[in-house]
């Protein structure tokens, strides 16, 4: 990710010490710190060069600025902000938020720590508030006219690290809008995102099959004795056979992006010696780039299954923006209930499809449509209709399936 801002707080570092560090890490002049009062807590804003700064206004609790893009002359401001966890200071801030709206136009954003919440379902653990006690906040944000932007992921975004039965959580950190901002940008969500140490969920990758020993890896897997039904049995030599390719895929990598640049850089430096350079490693990487090509447009063929490509074609940048687009157009991030609430979150979109197709297709009461049918002309014989209602064979499931193409509607896994 490129973002256009970057914020931190509770730096409990100096503006000389941060200077030090952005000087040598090349952004020079595109930042701005609020120093810690007494060793305190520290705020601090930095910016790539694709953003205009017009004003910056600092104090100890947030740091204020209007910008603009430099492909987009409108301008906003992005309000960072610390609140105190004292609520006396707290208040005080929040008075402060109110009177400094009028600097800012119709459109503006707030985000950071607020060391505050809405409503008990923001906090998870012992020590249950009282409901006047959300009033304050509430308070702050209607008088704002502020609107909170939906976040997407893990619910909190503090804890106490306390073990046991003294753990708390709770939502402190939250961006919200004006309204006019909203209107400007109606896809915007924020994302609260932890680093994830879930196990790797198998999914069979194409690129396999130009490996050597991949057939009899699938093999040896297929071929183990297993006892049962003949579905218990299949499924088990499905699962036996994803297992070992996982455990097959481990022996070397197919980051072939990677590779190609790799590749690519080591081929420029050979190029520069002209006719004195080590032609058999040349030949050699030049060998290996190809593959890595073939493989990079296999990986993205199967990525987004255009059925009138084949391999070869050499169009792995075509692939790479149809998939792009196409889950782009897939995506649903939001439906309307039939109370005209607006539901979110996966959970309860999900909840909102499965509940509209239940209602659709479930009959309500009884009607007789024998007289209706009988002036219906019928189009299918005896014949045609016994053929359609008989018993499917196997030998018509094997056709039907083996007469799809291989790369047609997969499962999660990518091979059933």
């Amino acid at each position: 990710n490129h973002p256009n801002f970057a914020f931190l707080c509770e730096t409990r570092k100096s503006k000389n010490f941060i200077n030090t560090v952005y000087r040598n890490l090349g952004v020079e002049n595109r930042w701005v710190v609020s120093d810690p009062i007494n060793k305190g807590k520290g705020l601090l804003v930095f910016w790539n060069n694709e953003v205009v700064i017009h004003q910056i206004l600092c104090n100890p609790f947030c740091i204020e600025v209007e910008f603009s893009l430099s492909s987009n002359n409108e301008k906003s401001w992005f309000i960072f902000v610390y609140l105190s966890p004292c609520r006396r200071t707290r208040i005080e801030q929040w008075q402060y938020l109110n009177h400094a709206k009028v600097n800012w136009g119709s459109k503006w954003v707030i985000a950071g720590d607020w060391n505050d919440i809405l409503c008990q379902g923001e906090k998870n653990g012992e020590r249950w508030r009282p409901e006047e006690s959300f009033w304050g906040f509430i308070k702050c944000l209607a008088d704002l006219g502020a609107q909170e932007i939906y976040m997407e992921g893990y619910p909190f975004t503090w804890g106490n690290n306390r073990v046991s039965e003294g753990y708390i959580e709770e939502k402190l950190d939250r961006m919200v809008a004006s309204l006019h901002w909203l209107e400007s940008h109606l896809y915007a969500k924020v994302l609260n995102i932890f680093k994830n140490h879930r196990k790797r969920i198998f999914c069979f990758d194409k690129r396999w099959l130009k490996k050597s020993g991949i057939k009899e890896e699938i093999q040896r897997a297929w071929n183990q004795t297993s006892y049962g039904s003949p579905m218990y049995n299949i499924t088990e030599r499905i699962k036996a056979t994803r297992v070992a390719l996982l455990k097959w895929s481990r022996s070397f990598k197919t980051a072939t992006a990677k590779d190609i640049e790799r590749l690519t850089t080591e081929m420029a430096g050979l190029r520069e010696q002209g006719g004195k350079r080590n032609w058999e490693r040349w030949s050699i990487l030049k060998k290996q780039l190809d593959e890595a090509y073939k493989s990079e447009e296999l990986f993205w063929k199967q990525k987004f299954r255009v059925l009138w490509l084949k391999e070869g074609d050499k169009n792995t940048k075509f692939f790479h923006a149809f998939t792009l687009q196409r889950r782009k157009q897939n995506a649903i991030s939001g439906l309307v209930k039939e109370d005209q609430t607006v539901c979110t979150t996966r959970e309860d979109i999900t909840d909102c499809l499965t509940g509209f197709y239940q209602s659709l297709f479930t009959t309500e009461g009884s009607v007789d449509v024998g007289n209706i049918l009988s002036y219906i002309p019928s189009t299918i014989t005896e014949e045609q209709n016994d053929t359609l209602v008989a018993q499917v064979t196997e030998e018509e499931i094997k056709s039907a399936l083996f007469n799809m193409h291989p790369d047609k509607a997969p499962r999660w896994d990518g091979m059933t």
